[in-house]
């Protein structure tokens, strides 16, 4: 909540990185700070909406689309052999990461989880049978 606040206020918006698609700079598990921008260039790093999912890569150039107001880009995660199969409209794009921390997406990923939620109740039962077991001393 609070790192939603933060990112609302700064106009930022942090995404938990899931792949390895941009080792070895950004892993499986960082936590990448966007920030929306006016104008993208070539080896920035964004985070761009593709088939229902959010994905961060670098592009790699500029498709002319005929249209002055309208650019597509090519993207390529910096592991991966190849570029993405499609271009990114700049419509699609939701922003260009300046920030990188390390690890603090698995921390996330782990309280979004159910088991997190099984150790919470997990610590509540304990808690209570603590409280039980001094109330008949």
């Amino acid at each position: 909540m609070l790192l939603a606040v933060a990112g609302y206020l700064l106009k930022a918006k942090p995404l938990i990185v899931t792949s390895n698609s941009m080792f070895p700079l950004i892993k499986r598990g960082d936590l990448v700070v966007i920030f929306k921008s006016k104008q993208y260039e070539i080896g920035d790093i964004i985070s761009f909406k593709n088939n229902g999912g959010i994905i961060t890569h670098r592009l790699v150039s500029k498709i002319d689309t005929g249209f002055e107001i309208s650019s597509d880009f090519e993207t390529k995660g910096d592991a991966n052999q190849s570029s993405d199969f499609s271009s990114v409209s700049n419509k699609n794009i939701l922003g260009k990461v300046k920030f990188i921390i390390p690890f603090l997406g698995f921390l996330f990923m782990y309280l979004q989880s159910k088991y997190f939620v099984y150790f919470l109740i997990l610590i509540l039962i304990f808690v209570l049978l603590g409280k039980i077991k001094n109330a008949k001393k």
